[in-house]
């Protein structure tokens, strides 16, 4: 997958592993930057492109958007 707005060091697969790994199943831009050590703009930057390849979904609850997987995902093998 594509790679940009953060450091080359995280790709696309690490966000979508921590969505995957995450509980609550939906997080804020700001929790998965945390713990990927990205910005939250660049992290942001990401999760819209992945949205737009229809692999996470998100939804604006007030001022702050949640994001999750999409159900298109296959499972991880391990």
């Amino acid at each position: 997958m594509p790679k940009g707005g953060g450091p080359s060091d995280v790709d696309d697969e690490e966000i979508l592993e921590f969505l995957a790994d995450t509980a609550p199943p939906a997080v804020s831009s700001t929790e998965i930057a945390d713990a990927v050590g990205m910005s939250a703009s660049g992290v942001k930057i990401r999760l819209e492109k992945l949205r737009d390849l229809g692999l996470v979904n998100d939804h604006a609850t007030g001022a702050t958007r949640i994001w999750w997987l999409s159900e298109q995902i296959p499972a991880s093998d391990g």
